[in-house]
């Protein structure tokens, strides 16, 4: 009994410990793709048996898609998943939109979920040979009882003649060995549609890279004077499979976050550009949806969001306070300082606003281009010395703000001002006109001091 109780404690703690890694050794699966510089393509066989016997391509990518979706890592990818397989209308190569072989965005090389590559890229994918074994969604390689309907030839085609044929097809399916891989890896033996154990190849779409670059015009991110209407146009446009068949181009104008609320859907169109109309000032997003109408099977769409930023042309108000810097006093706590400007506006959209400031404190209530500053606005210096304020006036025509300041050197009186300011008011200036206490007037107060000293020998 004790050791039946010793047995299951371990147990306990083995499931625990494998509990505890499994999300670890998970999230390590993928660390590989931090380092792929550019787009790339994950390929896996599925967990789930599948049977051949549907004539609909949908069918078999909907089975890969629900089979990646139990994947928390290869779902979290965000990506889109078809099945490589042919029916009798819809290739492989079609099908995983692994045709051009330019280089271009979807030319980009394949891995298994472990970030072995399979493929260098598309013509390599199809050139009748795999570089490794197809892998599991967990990465590990696929042994020979992982056999897999394709349908398909080693260049991707639907398989119409030989041993097998393609997806639905009323009898043998042409169908992989899981260990097979090198030079028979898309098929090598056949199996009846509705073979028991047969699982399906998938494989993603573009992952990472950008995705199809349309090479837009203004640049994503650009900045760009405003424009009414603003010019939208685009270089690229993906190949169609079919060089019978046009790709349509539809653009979506979008004022909110990227890929959202699309509230302008500009007309669909036939070239390569559009424009829209009163964009204003801001940030912007649109998005090019290209869509292949890959007549007699599934259409192709192909899209991309980009940004720009509109910035204005408009030239600011030319904003001048007359004067210049200024000198202003008190008069029996009584102070008046009239302030005028010019202001002028080529181009501003709106009629001007004004706007006064006094040591960047609005003043309330000033909103023209002239100004009274009163002792409401100025404090009484102290004898002696003075209150120093800046003066700032702001003219904005709807788009762009002018502005000036000037200097108002505030004095207690005029006398300390005539003392402070050039050319000053000094005390032997005040000497030679009789003005004995220096306070800027010659009054009796004056005479009665120099009638006091009149007889005082200051040369002792």
């Amino acid at each position: 009994m004790m050791k039946k109780k010793l047995f299951s404690i371990v147990l306990l703690v083995l499931a625990a410990l494998l509990f505890t890694l499994a999300p670890t050794a998970q999230a390590a699966l993928l660390d590989w793709t931090s380092s792929i510089d550019g787009g790339y393509r994950i390929a896996f066989v599925t967990e789930t048996m599948s049977i051949a016997t549907s004539t609909d391509i949908t069918t078999y990518n909907t089975t890969v898609a629900d089979d990646a979706a139990g994947s928390t890592l290869l779902d979290a990818l965000g990506a889109t998943w078809n099945c490589i397989g042919s029916t009798e209308t819809v290739s492989a190569k079609v099908n995983t939109g692994t045709t051009l072989t330019d280089g271009g965005a979807t030319d980009v090389p394949i891995y298994t979920p472990a970030g072995v590559l399979l493929a260098t890229g598309n013509a390599d994918l199809w050139d009748g040979t795999s570089l490794a074994l197809m892998a599991r969604r967990d990465g590990t390689p696929i042994t020979e009882t992982y056999r897999a309907f394709t349908g398909t030839t080693p260049d991707g085609s639907s398989m119409t003649a030989g041993d097998g044929r393609y997806l639905g097809f009323v009898g043998d399916v042409r169908s992989t060995r899981g260990n097979d891989a090198l030079n028979q890896w898309i098929g090598a033996d056949s199996s009846g549609n509705t073979s028991p154990n047969r699982h399906l190849f998938a494989m993603s779409g573009v992952i990472g890279g950008g995705g199809f670059n349309f090479d837009p015009t203004p640049a994503d991110g650009a900045s760009v004077p405003a424009a009414d209407p603003l010019a939208l146009s685009w270089a690229n446009l993906p190949e169609p499979n079919s060089v019978a068949d046009t790709i349509s181009v539809e653009v979506f104008w979008d004022t909110g976050e990227a890929g959202d609320d699309e509230s302008q859907s500009l007309t669909l169109l036939t070239s390569n550009s559009t424009e829209v109309t009163s964009p204003g000032i801001g940030t912007f997003h649109w998005k090019i949806v290209a869509t292949d109408p890959n007549t007699g099977y599934v259409p192709v769409v192909t899209e991309a969001v980009y940004s720009l930023t509109t910035t204005s042309t408009n030239v600011a108000p030319s904003v001048n306070i007359d004067g210049g810097d200024r000198v202003a006093w008190f008069t029996d706590g009584i102070i008046s300082v009239p302030i005028t400007s010019v202001v002028t506006d080529a181009d501003g959209p709106d009629a001007l606003s004004y706007e006064w400031f006094v040591d960047d404190v609005l003043v309330a209530g000033e909103t023209t281009d002239s100004i009274d500053l009163t002792e409401a606005d100025l404090d009484v210096p102290l004898l002696g010395a003075t209150n120093v304020y800046a003066v700032r006036l702001e003219a904005y025509d709807g788009e762009a703000t002018g502005e000036d300041t000037v200097t108002i050197t505030v004095y207690a009186d005029g006398c300390e001002a005539a003392k402070g300011e050039a050319p000053e008011y000094t005390e032997a200036m005040a000497r030679e006109i009789g003005d004995t206490n220096y306070d800027c007037a010659v009054n009796l107060v004056d005479l009665a001091a120099m009638a006091l000293n009149w007889l005082t020998d200051e040369s002792l």
